[in-house]
């Protein structure tokens, strides 16, 4: 699209340029040239602009869920500690998961910051067979093996693929304590939560609130708890 508008734009400027050279049948060619170059660029913008929009929205509801969890990692874990936030690398290739890791990042970063907690995004190196286990909507006991090889310095996992199944008897030994977004059955989790092995996880109120205006003018308090509800580990 960005092309057909360059080309019609490059072609009236060649036309009015050179329009004294041109018959004067042929003005209402160039007043449809021009009527087409106008609409079709304008339609690009609006849709760029709607996207725009949409990726900021994105980006400051996933922001403030990383503000809310990095609240916690910052009561919970020690000062300097580094953790690992795990993710299943769509990110890479999708703009709305880029946005939504981004937000995350930029909000998790910004709450633990004064404790000098280190924030490490981390994609297991998986095989292609062994990537298909990112379609569940939990975290894969495959992607707990990689992160603990791969960093055994780390002191948190932070979960973006949802939280893993309640039997950890095939889990890797001294696995450090889990805080899970994106959980879609609580009820699964929640075991895991009342003994302390996920220490918090987040997942979607069943009755959302809109969220009117700008989302930039709204707290990170706000935009999460239109959205999510946060559950902790008992105390």
């Amino acid at each position: 699209m960005r092309w057909i508008i360059l080309a019609l734009l490059a072609a009236l400027v060649v036309v009015f340029l050179r329009r004294r050279d041109f018959p004067r049948a042929s003005a209402p060619v160039m007043i449809v040239l021009a009527i087409a170059a106008l609409v079709v660029a304008g339609f690009q913008l609006s849709g760029n602009s709607g996207k725009q929009a949409v990726r900021r929205k994105t980006a400051k509801i996933s922001e403030a869920v990383g503000f809310r969890l990095g609240n916690v990692l910052a009561e919970e874990v020690p000062p300097g500690a580094r953790v690992l936030v795990l993710h299943n690398g769509t990110a890479a290739y999708l703009e709305r998961a880029k946005a939504e890791l981004e937000g995350f990042l930029k909000g998790i970063r910004q709450s633990t910051a004064s404790r000098g907690i280190e924030i490490i995004p981390y994609v297991p190196k998986l095989s292609p067979e062994e990537q298909m286990i990112f379609a569940a909507d939990y975290l894969p006991v495959e992607a707990l093996r990689h992160a603990r090889q791969d960093h055994p310095d780390a002191q948190a996992y932070v979960s973006l693929i949802g939280a893993p199944l309640p039997d950890p008897r095939q889990w890797p030994d001294d696995l450090p304590p889990i805080y899970a977004t994106a959980v879609s059955t609580p009820e699964i989790a929640r075991p895991l939560l009342h003994r302390g092995i996920v220490r918090a996880m987040v997942y979607a109120r069943p009755d959302p609130r809109p969220i009117h205006g700008d989302p930039a003018r709204m707290t990170p308090e706000e935009l999460f708890d239109a959205r999510y509800v946060l559950e902790r580990a008992p105390q």
